[in-house]
């Protein structure tokens, strides 16, 4: 019983937690160091609530119940999709204070996509379904979930740690 609890139960969760708050972090660092802005983090470009966003529409429409992955590539497509749009809106100066002004033009639209499939909810089990997954939780984690997310961490982490010099030149 107590190998099950730790193996089965514990590791998945402490390890997808350790995976993803370590992919915030760097995500937030490189943002702070372009953006010259200690407060910056991964939703001030509105890439946040456009992964949420895709997230919701998985939801919503049910398309999170065909496999596992469904959902997190919907989120890593809607957090793509609000990136186009901001280098759109940002224009070809992209300097920091358009990208920061054009994330949150973007963050807003997202956000407001979100009220709309929140206040459209079919039945209150589908709003407290995409509420659930909105707050976060490291509940019902499982081996599989932290298969889904090393590969994302893993080349998210390669391709910042490899273009460092890079990044210290944009900033």
């Amino acid at each position: 019983v107590a190998h099950a609890i730790m193996i089965d139960l514990r590791l998945p969760r402490l390890l997808t937690g350790l995976l993803v708050g370590a992919m915030l972090g760097l995500g937030g660092a490189v943002l702070q160091g372009y953006l010259r802005n200690p407060l910056a983090e991964p939703s001030v470009l509105g890439a946040s609530n456009g992964a949420a966003l895709g997230a919701v529409i998985a939801i919503y429409f049910g398309l999170a119940e065909w496999h596992a992955v469904t959902l997190p590539l919907m989120a890593i497509i809607g957090g793509l999709l609000a990136l186009v749009l901001l280098f759109l809106l940002g224009g070809k100066a992209g300097t920091p204070l358009t990208l920061i002004l054009a994330g949150i033009a973007v963050s807003t639209l997202a956000s407001a996509g979100i009220s709309l499939a929140l206040n459209l909810s079919p039945n209150p089990f589908a709003a407290m379904e995409i509420m659930t997954w909105l707050l976060g939780s490291l509940e019902n984690r499982t081996a599989e979930h932290v298969w889904i997310a090393l590969p994302c961490v893993a080349v998210g982490t390669v391709l910042l740690l490899a273009n460092g010099r890079v990044l210290d030149a944009l900033s």
